[in-house]
């Protein structure tokens, strides 16, 4: 299984099985994924600080690795039911001085299917982080 740190998206083939899920930003690095990656209004900066401050309740989800002038960071999991270990990499883009977007991919290590796990967890964390941003950068 490749290591977090080493998925190259500009060469990325898709897994396959189904055991994973690949949330992308329109028309980056020739991937395509139903749905696309939002667009949020917030700088890059604000969304990486969101990210960080709602990642940090997630008790399942470890930081591994991260690099800063890539705004990438890697992640070791949990899956919610069974409890088996994959893998989760995210990485912010700046679409403008005010937006900004992100890629996910999660990815189970073991099986093939993950029964809609990796799904699952990425909606949860876009619900989180669009919900943490806007309670810290959107005034009352």
């Amino acid at each position: 299984m490749l290591l977090p740190e080493a998925v190259d998206f500009n060469q990325f083939e898709y897994p396959k099985g189904l055991n994973y899920f690949l949330l992308v930003p329109s028309g980056m690095f020739k991937l395509l994924s139903k749905p696309e990656s939002p667009i949020f209004d917030y700088t890059i900066e604000q969304l990486e600080s969101a990210w960080k401050a709602m990642i940090a309740k997630y008790s399942r989800i470890k930081l591994r690795s991260f690099s800063d002038k890539k705004h990438r960071y890697h992640y070791l999991y949990k899956s919610l039911l069974l409890r088996r270990p994959g893998y989760l990499i995210v990485q912010f883009f700046s679409i403008n001085e005010q937006q900004s977007t992100l890629l996910i991919y999660s990815y189970s290590l073991s099986g093939f299917s993950d029964f809609g796990g990796n799904k699952t967890l990425v909606f949860d964390l876009l619900i989180g982080l669009k919900k943490t941003a806007d309670k810290m950068f959107l005034s009352s």
